[in-house]
C-alpha cells in the first residue's frame, strides 16, 4: 500500500519491464468523506472527477484500480455479517443500523459511519459511483480493507447500468487481525471463512496477489500462515478478470 498526501493520486507502473502498457493505481482517502459532512464533499470529488477526465486520454494504461480504505461492497463485519451461529456454524447477518435489534451498533454507525448499511457510507458509494459512471473512465477493480477478512465480490449485476464503473471488488484486509465473515457463495461472493467451530467464522489471515498481463488480471489469495493459496469456495484458489472488468468463471 502506497499513501499520499493530498489523495486523490495516481501511480502508473508498467506491465513489466520496458512494456509500453502499464497500469495505473489510483488513490482516493474514503475516510476524508466518511468523516466529513456530504455538504464539505464536493472539492475532493471533483478532484477525483477532473483525474479520470484527465487519464481517460491517457495512452498504453491497460488497466486502473481504485484503491479506497472503504469497500463498496462486502460480506464481512462492516457488511453485517457478525453473528456466529453455533448451530448452523455459518456467520449470520445483524444489521448494525437498526437501533431496536443492534442498539450498539447503531450508535457508533451514529458517530461514526463505519458499516456499510450507514446513510453517509451509501452516499460515499454512490457518489463515487456516479462520478465513475458519468467520466466513462473504465475501472476494472476496486482493492481495498477495513474489514480484517479475503474477500472477492462480483458486482457485476449491481453495476450492469454502468459500463465503466468497476465489478470486482477485492478486500485484502486480513494481514494479521481478522474478523468474521460470510461463508463463500459462488460464483458471486468468494471469501477465506474458516467454518470449523474453534474459527468462529473468523478470515483466514493473509493477503492477495494481483499478476497483470495486456488481456487479463490474475487474483490469488494467499494464507499468511502457510503461504499457501487458499479456497476462497467451490475450490476456486485462482480468479481471472478481463479488460472489461469482468470475473471470468
Amino acid at each position: 500500500w502506497t499513501f499520499h498526501y493530498g489523495m486523490p493520486a495516481s501511480v502508473s507502473l508498467p506491465l513489466e519491464g520496458g512494456s509500453a502498457d502499464s497500469v495505473e493505481f489510483i488513490f482516493f482517502d474514503s475516510a476524508r468523506l466518511l468523516r466529513s459532512e456530504p455538504a464539505t464533499w464536493r472539492p475532493v470529488l471533483d478532484s477525483l472527477r477532473h483525474m479520470l477526465a484527465a487519464e481517460r486520454e491517457r495512452k498504453g494504461i491497460a488497466w486502473r484500480i481504485l484503491c479506497t480504505h472503504h469497500p463498496f461492497a462486502s460480506v464481512g463485519e462492516h457488511g453485517g455479517y457478525s453473528v456466529w451461529n453455533d448451530d448452523e456454524k455459518v456467520v449470520e447477518y445483524l444489521t448494525p443500523c437498526d437501533r431496536d435489534t443492534n442498539p450498539a451498533g447503531w450508535v457508533q454507525n451514529w458517530l461514526d459511519p463505519e458499516d456499510l448499511c450507514a446513510p453517509r457510507y451509501k452516499q460515499y458509494v454512490d457518489s463515487l459511483t456516479e462520478i465513475l459512471r458519468t467520466g466513462q473512465t473504465a475501472v476494472q477493480a476496486v482493492l481495498s480493507a477495513h474489514d480484517r477478512s479475503l474477500q472477492l465480490l462480483d458486482m457485476g449485476a449491481r453495476m450492469a447500468t454502468c459500463g465503466a464503473c468497476p465489478h470486482v471488488q477485492i478486500i485484502s484486509g486480513a494481514g494479521s487481525e481478522t474478523s468474521r465473515v460470510k461463508l463463500p457463495a459462488p460464483p458471486q461472493e468468494f471469501t477465506a471463512s474458516l467454518p470449523l467451530p474453534t474459527d468462529e467464522g473468523f478470515s483466514a489471515p493473509g493477503f492477495v496477489q494481483m499478476r497483470f498481463t495486456r488481456e487479463r488480471l490474475r487474483v490469488i489469495f494467499y494464507n499468511g500462515k502457510s503461504g499457501n493459496p487458499i479456497d476462497m469456495g467451490g475450490g476456486r484458489t485462482e480468479f481471472w478478470i478481463d479488460q472489461q472488468g469482468n470475473l471470468l468463471l
